[in-house]
């Protein structure tokens, strides 16, 4: 807990989140071109060779590339967690509400025959990245909060804490139970609790549920601010203070008032 618990600075943080974001897109963006290059050199004089080399590319290497992105979420998300007094639980759930894209993070970019295998076909080609964005608009709320070790998260948020933890941790169950039968199926079994979660996961629409974080991350903004956090009234407002008396020469007669006797 010692690697998550340590804190972070906004500034930190940020561009560290930014240099993660670039990555992942200059990786995405050039994925067809690392393909081409090797199914061109691999395959040049042999029939097929070259699609064959581009599905397992694209159905094996481009998954680990989002995978990794995910993954190196965690650490500072939990660390600026911690910095902003909420727990540090918050690193892992953001990195399975990514996760729970995985589809949209392999497809992206990768070649037509991968979508085939995967059974996303016609209109259901490119699914939409609803839990991508809503775990982006949290990583960027952890941004736009300050430090502030005057108060708890419970007490600086009120209760937008445990809603906004709450609706995080119900998207990060469609990126858990995901994990969980990819790693389930490739080891030939299906439990009938992950079968059930898989079963709820499905009920729970993505794209309302993904309004929701968003939603709870804007409530949990506005609720800093009427806290008393950067940037609210009582923050700004400086307390006033009565100016000192001027001080007079010493020995000087202090002015009275009232009648003066004889």
């Amino acid at each position: 807990m010692a690697w998550f618990g340590r804190t972070i600075t906004r500034q930190r943080y940020g561009i560290g989140l930014v240099t993660r974001i670039a990555i992942l897109m200059a990786l995405t963006a050039g994925f067809p071109y690392l393909v081409y290059f090797v199914a061109s050199s691999a395959g040049r004089g042999i029939s097929g060779a070259g699609g064959a080399i581009a599905l397992v590319m694209g159905m094996y290497l481009k998954p680990l590339i989002y995978v990794a992105f995910a993954l190196s979420l965690i650490r500072p998300a939990a660390r600026r967690a911690r910095t902003l007094e909420m727990t540090i639980l918050v690193g892992p759930l953001i990195g399975f509400v990514v996760l729970a894209d995985l589809a949209f993070g392999t497809l992206l970019f990768n070649h037509w025959s991968v979508a085939f295998s995967l059974g996303f076909v016609g209109p259901m080609r490119m699914p939409i990245p609803w839990l991508l964005v809503a775990a982006l608009i949290v990583l960027i709320t952890l941004a736009v909060l300050a430090e502030r070790d005057d108060l708890s998260a419970r007490e600086r948020f009120g209760v937008a804490y445990p809603i906004w933890l709450g609706l995080v941790a119900l998207a990060a169950l469609h990126g858990f139970v995901l994990i969980m039968m990819v790693l389930s199926l490739g080891m030939g079994i299906a439990p009938r609790r992950l079968v059930t979660l898989a079963w709820l996961t499905n009920s729970l629409p993505r794209m309302p549920l993904a309004i929701a974080v968003m939603a709870a991350s804007l409530w949990l903004m506005v609720a800093d601010r009427l806290s008393g956090g950067p940037g609210s009234r009582a923050a700004d407002t400086p307390t006033p203070t009565r100016p000192p008396a001027a001080a007079g020469p010493r020995g000087a007669p202090r002015a009275a008032f009232g009648l003066r006797r004889a």
